[in-house]
């Protein structure tokens, strides 16, 4: 099916809608993969029928702005195939839909530039004019509000450059600012124009100043503290001013010399948290001169990292401290059970960011594995825990001002898991054969007492003061009498898992990898074993009584795994057994027998269409010990 959307650049996005009709069965569906630039959703509610299998759906197709602003100019292609499930998570591919979208390029109204300042000196030579150039693809009028400043083309049509000019006949010594603003009918840009007229030059007459900008940080809500100095020399008496009403001014009125002149901050409790500008003009019968004020009224927080949670370490959890000091810098220092460091952080712009965990990797180590798969409950990895004190303090300071204590704050390899909680990527529902057993990871504030099986087994798998919060649970089904076709669900916490018993003729054998998060996951095979065994010796030469003499000093053992996982039922599956590709401690455990291997695959076809059950041989070597 053929759809067609022609997109303008940054103007409104097109769509279009088509209905979708499911085959019998079907629970859900997900849209498949497609380009960020493209956009499906449901435009309605789905109907379904009375036993809940989907009827249809009415999807609508549309572009995503952000990503289709950045296309070229010309055609682009996608192609949509929703994906379908049954309630075994059984997939089965939708039709295809070829999506066409004719992108034309848009040319916005902008300005080369928007801040222009001329300065002039009376008698001498008018300012030069400066360019501006306008872009555009429409017709476009440029006005001023000021009839000092002048363009040399009052309109004109597409992109062109124009020179931005000031008129100063009959103006006096002063400061006098203007504002100017293009419409091509699209939009409007503003711009500003500042001018500066002094007076004549004379060799015993001046005017300087030590600074042309000053800036200030105010904490939010808390009084003022702030200020800052600067010197103006000048022949004349001069007068100095500011309207901002949060700005005092230690002098106003200053006779012919040199002054040390003090601003400080005032009034900024009440002021909301932001950047504030303004000026200070500094004027005589010389001339005019302004210093640029810049003030941030910051709020001190620390955010990002709370005691007594769990974080990821490969989320980069960032812990984020804002402070109005100047020249300040943060302290934090760590502690663990296994080392204790510092660190220092400098504020930029009030700011300051650490990301905290990182070193997880390199400190925690998960449990040992039990010696037996046996049914129960289990501590795979007990959480890396820090706490951590941050300080403030001045840069090339000793003085340590306590912010905030951070205690039992816990960290996990690996990334936030897709589903909250949850420490491994067992499907929600799985085949395992009567013999299997299962695994099923994950982490819980509240304590853990017991997980419940129901279905064909009632029972209750108990633990026994387990101090931890992230728990596995281990069930051996070879305890119980099942046969192919049972139905086990087991409750874990919040969690539930549905397992189905399939047909299988032979032992299961189990496969067993430690997941990004250090828990084991447990993968039941009951295809074909192949076990080689090789030899591979280190020999030696030497010469003994004139005769050339071959020694063995190192007889090594090297052994290999073929093995077959068995008819593997859904994608899900498939996709769980991939993970065994990112894991870096994997073992076969064969009749109670465990070996850590090496897997010598790179890859796992995770999705094949119109294949209802799937099988693999992998190969592996065993570890060197």
């Amino acid at each position: 099916m053929s759809l067609t959307l022609t997109y303008k650049k940054y103007l409104n996005v097109p769509s279009v809608t088509e209905t979708v009709y499911f085959p019998p069965g079907i629970k859900s569906f997900d849209f498949g993969t497609f380009p960020n630039w493209l956009s499906v959703i449901l435009d309605q509610p789905m109907v379904t029928s009375q036993n809940g299998d989907l009827v249809s759906a009415v999807l609508r197709f549309t572009l995503n702005s952000i990503h289709a602003d950045n296309l070229t100019p010309g055609l682009h292609i996608a192609q949509v195939r929703p994906v379908y499930y049954n309630e075994f998570d059984d997939s089965a591919i939708g039709p295809r839909f070829t999506v066409n979208v004719e992108i034309i390029d848009n040319v916005i109204l902008r300005l080369s530039k928007s801040d222009f300042t001329f300065e002039y000196q009376t008698g001498s030579a008018v300012p030069a004019t400066q360019p501006l150039t306008i872009t555009t693809e429409n017709a476009w009028s440029i006005i001023a509000n000021e009839p000092w400043v002048t363009f040399s083309a009052n309109n004109g049509n597409t992109t062109q450059t124009i020179n931005l000019g000031v008129d100063v006949s009959g103006m006096a010594v002063g400061i006098y600012e203007a504002t100017f603003q293009v419409d091509d009918g699209d939009r409007v840009k503003q711009g500003k124009v500042t001018l500066v007229i002094s007076g004549t030059d004379q060799s015993d007459d001046y005017l300087r100043i030590s600074k042309t900008s000053l800036s200030f940080s105010e904490i939010f809500q808390l009084p003022p503290t702030r200020s800052a100095s600067f010197t103006v020399e000048t022949s004349l008496a001069a007068t100095v001013s500011t309207n901002l009403a949060w700005l005092n001014l230690d002098q106003e009125n200053l006779a012919a010399g040199t002054h040390s002149l003090i601003a400080n901050t005032q009034n900024t409790a009440a002021l909301a948290i932001g950047t504030y500008t303004g000026t200070i003009k500094i004027e005589s019968g010389f001339g005019t001169k302004l210093i640029n004020v810049l003030l941030r009224i910051v709020e001190v927080s620390t955010s990002g990292i709370e005691s007594g949670k769990l974080y990821f370490a490969a989320d980069r959890n960032t812990l984020v401290l804002s402070s109005g000091t100047p020249n300040a810098e943060a302290l934090i220092n760590f502690e663990s059970t296994v080392k204790n460091y510092q660190r220092r952080i400098p504020f930029f712009k009030d700011l300051a960011e650490v990301i905290i965990g990182l070193e997880t990797s390199n400190f925690l180590q998960p449990n040992n594995l039990p010696a037996q798969l046996a049914a129960g409950i289990f501590v795979p990895v007990v959480p890396f825990s820090l706490n951590f004190t941050v300080y403030d303090k001045l840069i090339n300071d000793t003085t340590l001002t306590e912010r905030q204590s951070f205690a039992q704050v816990q960290f996990l390899n690996g990334r936030s898991p897709e589903v909250e909680n949850k420490l491994c990527f067992v499907p929600g529902k799985i085949t395992l054969p009567k013999d299997g057993k299962f695994c099923f990871s994950f982490f819980s504030e509240d304590p853990i007492n017991q997980v419940n099986l129901t279905g064909d087994i009632t029972e209750n798998i108990s633990s026994s003061n387990l101090s931890t919060n992230v728990y596995s649970v281990m069930i051996d089904l070879s305890n119980y009498n099942l046969s192919p076709k049972d139905q086990i669900k087991l409750t874990a916490g919040t969690f539930d898992v549905d397992i189905t018993i399939k047909p299988s003729e032979l032992k299961s054998f189990q496969l067993i990898f430690l997941n990004e998060w250090q828990c084991p996951e447990v993968f039941n095979m009951d295809g074909e074993i192949e076990i080689t065994e090789e030899e591979e010796s280190t020999r030696v030469t030497r010469a003994e009584a004139g005769k050339q003499i071959q020694k063995i000093v190192e007889i090594q053992e090297p052994v290999s795994f073929s093995l077959g996982t068995g008819n593997i039922y859904s994608d899900a599956e498939v996709k769980w057994l991939s993970k065994i590709l990112r894991s870096k401690k994997v073992w076969i455990e064969i009749d109670g027998q465990r070996t850590e291997v090496i897997p010598s695959f790179s890859n796992i076809t995770t999705s094949k269409s119109r294949v209802t059950n799937r099988n693999f041989t992998l190969n592996f070597d065993a570890a060197k010990q």
